[in-house]
């Protein structure tokens, strides 16, 4: 039992430092690339790069989900789970094959797409790669600790390369290469690893069992379809009805929301292992103080994070971005409270109903919110640009939150009050601080910088002493 423990926090470790890392490599990129190149080139290898996720989406088709899912139940039996391994691979190559045959007929027929079929080309080599690659393997046998290595290593050398060779808005093919090398060279490794590692190799078979394994996947596949649509329409719908300087603006909030979002998500991810195991089991009144004390920790992380972002929107674009992107301060605005709703729906959502099998439930929100997302874009994008992007995300969470909140009622009780006063102080606190700072400071990054400090310092201190330190330990477990 202690060793079973004992390896969930090492996971659980591990995970975190490669969520940090996660965070801290793109901060390094994005500040100096959206400077180099542009608001028009950074827009244009954006807007490629939101075409090239639905391609990789079609390729994925729920694969990974259900592999690691399924494939978990039989690690410790090598010859079946060898056997499926090669079943759902197989799955994986045909649905990549139509995936390619897709991107190249819309290459050929849109000639909207002509100045950016390098890019497209370029892009999309990793789908390839993440099919051959077969990562999901080493989550199923939870191999975090080359998974934290490998993407430390692979991303740093994306990193200096992006730097190194990347000079100015005439390098977007080369942005493009060494923007992706990391996630290819990590699949391209893993095609070893596996083999040699976990002696597991994947090979194509006609026996792939479909009428087994397909409907579960297209279920899967159906829920990430309706994701990626809210999470990626708006992208692609400003690069089609506006421009490439509207996708410029919207990426550089969007992309500051995704980076806190992954940050403040990767306490869930941590703990959702335990909080699955203890709505499987049946375990009632544990997992219901399992999910108050992971609510209750998010709750009391983004209400001041979010008001920290508000506060400070301008100062934070002038920071990775620069004065050529100031405009997008109110779309990050928008979508800094949308963070609040995204990260409630994270758990409600994506760890509960998860867990709870509640796979056709979880599609049906997933499609509600990508249907009012995909209206709501085409009704008012033309006239408020990527504000209104902002604007459909904020909404697509809610709505998520709220069928995430209808679909688990009598299921589980939260005892939230203590956690939302906690955080009703926090964010009191972080106002008044970025409030006074910035009228004694007037340097923008100056008055960031000590107003992280000080909210920082403040907050923890009242933390330290009005947080119960019986949920510290709970939430450690």
């Amino acid at each position: 039992m202690s060793n079973g423990k004992k390896s969930i926090k090492i996971n659980a470790v591990l995970n975190i430092i490669k969520q940090c890392c996660a965070i801290i490599f793109p901060l390094i990129t994005f500040p100096y690339v959206s400077r180099t190149l542009g608001v028009e080139a950074y827009g244009k290898v954006n807007f490629s790069s939101s075409i090239v996720s639905y391609i990789s989406l079609l390729a994925g088709l729920g694969v990974s989900s259900y592999a690691i899912r399924e494939g978990a139940r039989i690690r410790d039996d090598k010859d079946k789970f060898q056997a499926f391994a090669n079943e759902v691979f197989s799955i994986n190559v045909l649905s990549t094959a139509f995936a390619y045959i897709a991107l190249f007929i819309i290459i050929l027929a849109w000639n909207r797409l002509n100045s950016y079929r390098a890019l497209l080309v370029i892009l999309s080599l990793n789908v390839i790669l993440t099919t051959l690659g077969t990562d999901w393997v080493n989550t199923i046998y939870e191999d975090f600790l080359y998974l934290t290595i490998r993407y430390v290593i692979c991303q740093s050398i994306a990193v200096v390369t992006t730097v190194l060779f990347v000079k100015g808005p005439g390098d977007v093919i080369l942005y493009a290469i060494f923007s992706n090398l990391g996630t290819m060279l990590a699949n391209f490794l893993n095609l070893f690893y596996i083999r040699k590692k976990l002696s597991i190799n994947t090979k194509f078979t006609i026996k792939m069992n479909l009428k087994k394994h397909l409907q579960p996947i297209m279920l899967l596949f159906g829920n990430m379809v309706s994701s990626m649509i809210y999470l990626y329409s708006d992208t692609t719908m400003l690069g089609i009805i506006v421009g490439d300087v509207a996708v410029g603006y919207y990426t550089v909030s969007s992309k500051i929301y995704s980076l806190i979002k992954q940050l403040i998500n990767a306490v869930a991810n941590v703990l959702t292992p335990r909080l699955s195991h203890d709505l499987e089991a049946g375990a009632g009144v544990e997992s219901n103080n399992n999910i108050s004390a992971v609510l209750g920790v998010l709750t009391i992380i983004v209400f001041p994070v979010v008001a920290g972002m508000i506060c400070m929107g301008k100062e934070i674009i002038l920071l990775i971005a620069g004065k050529e992107y100031i405009e997008a301060y109110r779309a990050l605005a928008i979508l800094s409270i949308a963070l609040i709703f995204s990260t409630y729906a994270c758990v409600f959502v994506s760890v509960i109903m998860l867990a709870q099998r509640r796979d056709k439930e979880i599609l049906i929100a997933s499609c509600v919110s990508a249907i009012i997302n995909i209206a709501l874009n085409l009704l008012l994008i033309p006239r408020f640009s990527y504000n209104a992007a902002a604007f459909t995300t904020f909404v697509s969470e809610c709505l998520m939150l709220a069928m995430g909140i209808y679909y688990t009622r009598g299921t589980i009780r939260l005892k939230m009050g203590k956690y939302l006063s906690i955080a009703g102080l926090g964010v009191v606190e972080v106002c008044l601080t970025c409030l006074i700072v910035k009228t004694w400071i007037t340097n923008s990054l100056i008055s960031l910088l000590v107003s992280i400090v000080i909210c920082g310092c403040v907050y923890g201190l009242t933390l330290i002493l009005l947080f119960v330190q019986a949920d510290w330990k709970r939430v450690k477990k």
